[in-house]
């Protein structure tokens, strides 16, 4: 489609071949699109499916676990820490099965598929342009670590905070006997504090990692479209490489 819009602007194209092959090219687009529709609705569907049925086998397993345990393994343990257990971490185990393996194979399909279509369009420049896919991944490693790391201590903190909560709620009449309501808020607010902070900087290190990718993907097709004295086949090949990418 890009060469057939290049060949009718530059006038070597006549308008009734340009209308024919934009409408034969188009109707691939509406086949891949349906075939892509089709795809990622059963794949998602499928994936929910099956990460709802092994979260299910965690919880039974994990509450099975809790309570075949010694009278002295609650002694350390929080008033409803199990609950939260069960339900924050299990769910993170059932995002990542239900979400994040869909994303993983879309995004390592795509990327093969680009790779290959470069290389057959184009190989010297698809070369070239494999400097942006490292530095992505290099980006990725580095502050994708970070931002791991804070969610995780978040997620940690807040599970404090749950906890505290969680104990406080259960002895409630305790509580509004002695009259410790702002006391128990301030505390509670106090627990918090760190649990923002560190989820601050993880949403932080995401809008930073974003940020660079979206810099070295652009400074990528910068690299790849700029002006030369290459021929309109050239310009062709380099504008689909670009799409594929």
């Amino acid at each position: 489609m890009a060469g057939s819009f290049s060949d009718f602007l530059q006038g070597t194209s006549p308008p009734h071949e340009f209308i024919d092959t934009i409408g034969h090219t188009t109707l691939y687009f509406v086949y891949i699109g349906v075939a892509q529709l089709v795809a990622l609705t059963v794949g998602a569907y499928g994936l929910n499916h099956i990460g709802e049925r092994i979260a299910t086998k965690i919880r039974h397993a994990y509450l099975t676990a809790v309570l075949r345990q010694n009278i002295a393994f609650f002694d350390n343990t929080g008033a409803g820490e199990v609950a939260i257990r069960i339900s924050t971490d299990v769910n993170l185990v059932q995002d990542g099965i239900s979400q994040k393996i869909g994303l993983i194979a879309y995004g390592v399909t795509g990327f093969f598929s680009g790779i290959i279509v470069a290389l057959v369009k184009e190989w010297h420049l698809a070369l070239v342009m494999f400097c942006v896919p490292i530095a992505m991944i290099l980006m990725m490693s580095m502050l994708g670590g970070k931002m791991k790391r804070f969610q995780e201590a978040a997620g940690l903190e807040y599970g404090k905070s749950g906890i505290f909560a969680e104990e406080v709620i259960s002895s409630i009449r305790h509580v509004r006997a002695y009259g410790s309501q702002d006391r128990y808020i301030r505390r509670y607010n106090d627990m918090l504090v760190p649990a923002r902070r560190q989820d601050f900087n993880g949403t932080f290190s995401l809008g930073i990692l974003m940020a660079v990718m979206m810099l070295i993907v652009n400074s990528g097709y910068g690299l790849a479209v700029r002006p030369s004295h290459r021929t309109s086949h050239d310009r062709t090949n380099t504008f689909l490489i670009v799409l594929a990418e």
